[in-house]
């Protein structure tokens, strides 16, 4: 079992047992990078002005679409549940200090509410929100979404977070289970976007 810090929400489930997902990464014109693979990044830092550790951690998915295509499907948040099953729900207006309303979807199908602030908007490249759990000194999330073009019709997402925060440390494994199944959103966009929708 999971333990969790007394007065921390629940983050929902660490490990994704989706059959369409793990098809997808198995496929040779993926690349979705995991906690032990080449391309994963994680690094470690310490921000003097929190006074807690700061960890990173990065997926990356190739998309055999140009990356305006995938901009938009990204921030068309009314079309997130015909493509988005990580997080079938998205509402808001994607604006910097705006707070979006998700609706996060758990390993065992149940769904939780998160609410992120937009921190960047940078058409047609970078997204960038960031959140809470508990008080912003426990655990703070700041997750972004980058756009790199490759060539005139592939492109690569790229996700970044950068946890901190006093619990970071002890919640790590986690965290970092979490942010794993953020892969599944990489596949699923690059599935509807690469079937031209």
């Amino acid at each position: 079992a999971v333990r969790r810090a007394p007065g921390v929400v629940d983050f929902g489930a660490a490990k994704h047992v989706g059959s369409r997902a793990a098809s997808r990464r198995s496929s040779p014109n993926r690349s979705v990078n995991r906690p032990n693979g080449s391309e994963t990044m994680r690094r470690s830092g310490y921000c003097v002005a929190c006074e807690a550790k700061i960890r990173a951690f990065t997926l990356s998915t190739a998309i055999r679409a140009p990356g305006a295509d995938v901009w938009r499907a990204l921030v068309t948040l009314e079309d997130w549940p015909r493509w988005n099953t990580l997080v079938p729900s998205g509402q808001g207006a994607v604006r910097p200090g705006q707070v979006l309303a998700f609706r996060l979807r758990r390993v065992d199908g149940s769904l939780r509410d998160h609410r992120p602030t937009v921190l960047i908007v940078e058409p047609p490249r970078r997204l960038s929100l960031a959140a809470s759990f508990g008080h912003r000194s426990l655990v703070h999330l700041v997750h972004v979404f980058v756009i790199e073009e490759v060539d005139a019709e592939t492109c690569r997402l790229v996700q970044t977070w950068e946890a901190s925060g006093a619990l970071v440390p002890v919640l790590w494994g986690l965290l970092q289970g979490v942010m794993e199944r953020f892969a599944e959103l990489g596949d699923d966009l690059a599935t509807w976007v690469e079937a031209g929708a």
